[in-house]
């Protein structure tokens, strides 16, 4: 039986018996060249709609034993008629993918069908999460339908995902596997967020569906079975050199859940979402001290998202350098954080940041700081908040006295407390209002959710 592998693929991701397929007797209307001895019912796409863990879900699931898979005129129909349903009623989309790309026997027209699919996803973004499965190929304009979802899965045995292939480089020592495997898209160019076999894709899929919104108008609010008031002592002793900061995200979350995104990219960040008293939040935080491209492009991206579909920020604050080099500059970091400044500031959601530990110069201003938009600010005991390690900005101050010798050790010691007790000194900040109040770290759990509480209903003003 034709189209059994996406049918397969949708059951392992619905709830049993919910799936209604659409378009179940549509067939290519072209019989040129060798389509005409084709059998092609559905026209190599299942789509339909039913519930994942209760939830409103549509599907389209391309089955490469139909012509490869391939784009038509009725196969991109079915999915854009997908889409348009989606959107009408709020629901998340996902889209298995699985194909050659186009039909050469359909030829220039189906030009058309990609735009028109460019078009339809481009109208869903920030209207409705758009979800994609990789399972096979996808290669040339199919690989653009990746780029504009939201999330994309790629299965780690079976996946390939390409713009142009390797013939047409001008590197001709260039292989196919150094452009199109997952391991490529999830721990280099973070085109995927997650890899893994079609287990592990199915399983993350329903739990990345549980957390987000529906759609723009959808708070995915949930009753909280945890405990509001939770106190966690071990976060009063939390060392940064030996501990993780997801320790401290799983400790604040509800029932001690985070759910992380694209893990293997850009490892100085962590970024993910969790629930607070049954709200869904954007979380992105420093794991490493210095920030690299990659960590602030997805920080960007989840950002965007959190922005599109009215999620609240939490970043949770460590960070001393930004982590440049040739390479980074002449790719386009300082764009990167200039669209990050941009987001943070212009956006309207809520938005939290509580400082850990270092915040250092221009990399803690951007982080979601009160001084580019934050809307509430908390500090741990354990914050250093300053222009530059305090040792260093005595030495650039001093350096004509240190070079001639006419400072003591015991007056440059002295110095350093003092200008660490003026700018850098937790209390100090907060003398000066850029922090609104220092939190004991066990409670951390507890003080963010009355924040948000608070911040429920931002944007009120605006009437």
């Amino acid at each position: 039986m034709k189209n059994l592998m996406a049918r397969n693929k949708i059951s392992a991701l619905f709830d049993a018996n919910s799936f209604v397929e659409i378009g179940a007797l549509i067939k290519s209307k072209s019989t040129a060249f060798s389509l005409s001895s084709e059998d092609t019912l559905t026209d190599g796409v299942v789509c339909g709609y039913g519930t994942v863990g209760g939830k409103l879900v549509y599907a389209c699931a391309q089955d490469e034993s139909i012509m490869n898979g391939a784009l038509g005129e009725m196969h991109t129909r079915k999915i854009i008629k997908t889409y348009d349903e989606a959107k009408k009623v709020g629901a998340p989309v996902v889209m298995f993918l699985c194909t050659t790309g186009v039909r050469l026997e359909e030829g220039v027209d189906t030009l058309e069908w990609y735009g028109k699919l460019y078009k339809t996803m481009a109208k869903a973004k920030g209207v409705v999460p758009q979800i994609t499965i990789v399972c096979g190929k996808a290669q040339g304009g199919v690989a653009i339908l990746c780029g504009m979802s939201d999330f994309v899965f790629m299965d780690s045995k079976n996946a390939k995902v390409f713009l142009a292939s390797t013939n047409t480089m001008e590197d001709k020592n260039a292989k196919l596997d150094d452009i199109q495997t997952s391991s490529v898209h999830a721990s280099k160019s973070g085109l995927a967020q997650f890899a893994g076999d079609e287990a592990y894709i199915t399983a993350h899929v329903k739990e990345l569906i549980s957390i987000i919104p529906s759609n723009y108008l959808d708070s995915n609010y949930v009753e909280c079975s945890d405990d509001l008031n939770r106190v966690d002592a071990s976060l009063n002793n939390f060392d940064f050199v030996t501990q993780d900061v997801t320790k401290i995200i799983t400790s604040i979350a509800d029932n001690n859940k985070y759910i992380a995104i694209s893990e293997e990219f850009g490892k100085s960040v962590t970024t993910g979402f969790i629930k607070l008293n049954g709200a869904t939040i954007g979380v992105i935080a420093n794991a490493d001290k210095g920030i690299c491209i990659e960590g602030i492009k997805k920080s960007n991206k989840i950002l965007q998202f959190c922005k599109s579909f009215n999620l609240p920020i939490l970043t949770l604050v460590n960070v001393t350098h930004f982590a440049s080099s040739i390479d980074s500059e002449q790719n386009g970091i300082i764009e990167q954080f200039s669209e990050f400044v941009l987001k943070v500031a212009t956006a309207e959601i809520p938005k939290v940041s509580v400082i850990l530990n270092d915040a250092f110069g221009t990399p803690y201003v951007i982080m979601n700081s009160g001084h580019i938009g934050a809307d509430v600010v908390y500090a741990w005991p354990t914050a250093n908040i300053s222009l530059m390690p305090t040792d260093s900005a005595i030495k650039i101050m001093y350096s004509e006295e240190l070079a001639s010798g006419t400072v003591s050790q015991e007056k440059l010691n002295e110095l350093v407390q003092e200008y660490n007790a003026q700018n850098s000194g937790v209390n100090g900040v907060a003398s000066r209002g850029y922090i609104d109040d220092i939190i004991e770290p066990g409670a951390t759990r507890k003080r963010l959710i009355a924040a948000f509480e608070m911040l429920y209903t931002k944007g009120y003003n605006k009437r």
